[in-house]
């Protein structure tokens, strides 16, 4: 006798039948929503992108305004005066200033590139300046 098994072969009942047995081979849960999630002008946007498709399909120079394209970003990136130089300026050691080090040591620049402004340019600012009236009496 198996220990392992929780019932005797005597008492299982007659087999499932066949619309049974398709039920057990199954989910309960068939992973489609039950609610459509699309968005009610989905079919509108789905034809003008159609559309559009269509346009790209009809013109033959399509390709080959891509391609002229992408050779004129290349031939612009190989003109291009680009200066490695300026990377290695980041890398260089800055003294370090022993009072600067002792009062703020996470103030205090190691190298010329953390001391880069990375942001020169503050969108709150800009936008608290415009929205502020101006008083020219």
């Amino acid at each position: 006798m198996d220990p392992w098994t929780t019932y005797r072969q005597e008492e299982v009942p007659n087999p499932p039948s066949v619309k049974e047995s398709k039920d057990l081979n199954t989910f309960e849960d068939n992973f489609k929503p039950l609610v459509s999630d699309t968005l009610p002008d989905s079919k509108e946007y789905l034809a003008s992108l159609e559309t559009k498709l269509a346009k790209l399909k009809a013109d033959p120079n399509v390709l080959q305004q891509l391609a002229a394209k992408r050779e004129a970003c290349m031939r612009q990136l190989l003109i291009a005066d680009s200066n490695p130089e300026t990377d290695l300026e980041l890398d260089t050691p800055i003294e370090p200033s022993p009072i600067l080090r002792t009062i703020a040591p996470s103030k205090q620049a190691l190298t010329e590139g953390e001391l880069v402004t990375l942001i020169q340019y503050d969108q709150l600012i800009n936008s608290e300046q415009q929205s502020k009236p101006t008083n020219d009496v």
